[in-house]
């Protein structure tokens, strides 16, 4: 973890306590910890032991969400999409793009 977050330039106190934290839990029970700073993951805690095996557990909204989040915002920095497209018409475009590799392919 040190190495990443000097070069990153990230101050690991609190990530070490928000790490103690967790293994107390004191959020509950928390699988993994991912911390990224301009494109670089520079934490990558798994706990997965703090979770009982066989146990079924959930993901939270913030993490699906967040992902797409993530996701939609590189596109439009791409220019890949734009604030006024339709999400509707962005999965028809990919539908066809894939009809097209497919067939190609064949």
């Amino acid at each position: 973890m040190g190495h990443a977050l000097g070069e990153a330039r990230v101050d690991p106190a609190p990530l070490l306590d928000l790490i103690a934290r967790i293994r107390r839990r004191e959020y509950g029970t928390v699988d993994s910890l991912l911390v990224a700073r301009h494109g670089r993951l520079v934490v990558e805690e798994i706990l997965r032991r703090l979770v009982p095996e066989g146990r079924a557990h959930t993901v939270q909204s913030v993490t699906k969400s967040g992902g797409l989040s993530l996701l939609v915002g590189l596109a439009i920095a791409e220019g890949r999409v734009g604030l006024d497209d339709r999400a509707l018409d962005l999965f028809r475009a990919t539908s066809r793009s894939r009809a097209t590799t497919t067939a190609s392919a064949a």
